[in-house]
């Protein structure tokens, strides 16, 4: 964890001894952290600055580590995004606005091309990522204070996800000659039932709405047509919940989708259904006329709401960012290989990049020998080896101990845990911090107790 975070927190919060539960908890936020999220700052909207508290090293190059925040922000869109979406994420950016676009969400996000961390794509060099401001606190009257500003990598993802439409649009186009052919129309019911629960097949021109797939209703799937005007309104009415009526009235508006869709492969929209679920609505074209104009599209439901639930998932973890662990690494019991997720300031000036990756067993003794004073070596003799460990974090969740070191030029108190975060994958965690002032600070109370007993 950075400095930064670090002294936030002894300004803020008093040290109190964490339970067993509470330290498994943040070793997990911990791992999950590192896996979401390439670079995240915290930003005090009220005096327009930011913090880095975690970042790739190309990133803090440009951004910087801490200072104005709209600035370092403006920075971002004009020298670390492809041109075409400058001005989108200008305005997303806009701290003068966020207030406002954060009232009724915790989090919103925004998708662009990165221009420093590059792959092929479309015969030029790009890669996709996404940006978010995530609320922490307001203040006594209910105004914005300070925000998280994270970024990650969605390139991957992206790329299958603009694939699956590609696919499926082109499924689409196939389509209205399909229907022609029970058979044929069948296999694909097949593949689409995978993805959506409902599908509809609606004729713009011809004012049709004609169901495809439906839950529990296979036997309609050559049913009658409908008034595909009226159907998407009673749809409205009879899926989504109340709060969410009025944007899904609007999107599904029968007069406007031609419009609303123009050029693009698909437009969709999320809402929360009155069964306490979230689905997602796609409307996709099919079909133009001669002069370009959609005259047929396909509308599918699709549950999200394991998406959303993991989406909520990654927010929570984003809020206990406040972790006090300098060094933090995971290892694979199978193999022994250890990644390092965190490397704090004083191991990666004494060691550099020795650490970063590596056997466990090897990067364990190397440390101990060189770094732990020779009295307390013997507690390390749980953990020098990945059988030890497996042994100890058998019956229990977590494992922590403080041991010594000699640096800059004096005993200083460390912290070490080791954390077994699921018992389905053999793997395990451990972390390293320095306690040395907390630890102080008992002793000197212990003196202090003594010397007024012995009197």
């Amino acid at each position: 964890m950075s400095n930064f975070t670090q002294e936030k927190l002894r300004r803020e919060e008093p040290v109190n001894e964490e339970s067993d539960e509470m330290q498994v908890d943040r070793m997990r936020i911990i791992q999950s952290l590192s896996e979401i999220y390439t670079s995240v700052y915290y930003i005090d909207l009220a005096s327009n600055q930011f913090r880095e508290l975690a970042s790739l090293s190309d990133v803090r190059s440009h951004i910087g580590a801490a200072g104005n925040a709209q600035e370092r922000l403006n920075y971002f869109c004009h020298h670390m995004v492809m041109p075409e979406f400058t001005e989108e994420l200008l305005a997303f950016v806009n701290l003068s606005t966020l207030d406002e676009r954060l009232g009724h969400t915790r989090i919103v996000s925004a998708q662009y091309c990165s221009s420093i961390f590059s792959v092929p794509v479309n015969d030029r060099a790009a890669s996709w990522s996404q940006c978010s401001f995530i609320e922490c606190d307001r203040d006594s009257e209910g105004k914005l204070a300070h925000v998280i500003f994270a970024t990650q990598s969605i390139h991957d993802t992206k790329i299958k996800e603009l694939e699956a439409q590609q696919k499926l649009q082109e499924t689409n186009r196939e389509l209205s000659a399909l229907l022609e052919s029970e058979k044929q129309h069948t296999a694909i019911i097949g593949s689409l039932s995978s993805v959506f629960f409902a599908l509809y097949y609606i004729d713009l021109v011809a004012n049709t709405f004609q169901e495809i797939i439906a839950l529990d209703s296979m036997h309609h799937v050559y049913g009658k047509k409908e008034d595909a005007r009226l159907s998407l309104k009673q749809m409205v009415n009879t899926l989504v919940a109340e709060e969410h009526g009025a944007i899904m009235h609007n999107f599904t508006d029968f007069d406007t989708i031609d419009e609303r869709l123009g050029d693009k492969s698909i437009i969709i929209q999320e809402y929360l259904a009155k069964s306490g679920g979230w689905t997602r609505c796609s409307l996709i074209p099919v079909e133009k006329d001669e002069d370009g104009k959609i005259i047929k599209i396909i509308c599918g439901l699709r549950w999200i709401t394991s998406e959303k639930e993991a989406l909520e998932s990654q927010d929570n973890l984003i809020q206990a960012l406040a972790i006090p662990y300098e060094n933090v690494y995971t290892v694979n019991a199978d193999t022994g290989e250890a990644i390092n997720y965190r490397m704090g300031q004083a191991i990666s000036e004494r060691y550099g990049e020795k650490f970063a990756v590596g056997n466990y067993e090897k990067n364990i003794s190397a440390y101990i020998e060189n770094d732990v004073l020779e009295e307390d070596r013997p507690l390390f003799d749980i953990m020098r080896t990945i059988s030890a460990v497996n042994t100890l974090l058998a019956d229990k969740k977590t494992y922590y101990f403080n041991y010594r070191v000699f640096r800059n030029g004096q005993k200083q108190y460390f912290q070490c845990q080791l954390v077994k975060p699921n018992h389905e994958r053999n793997e395990f965690v451990v972390g390293f911090k320095n306690v040395n002032e907390e630890k102080n600070q008992e002793l000197a109370q212990q003196r202090k107790v003594e010397e007024a007993l012995a009197k």
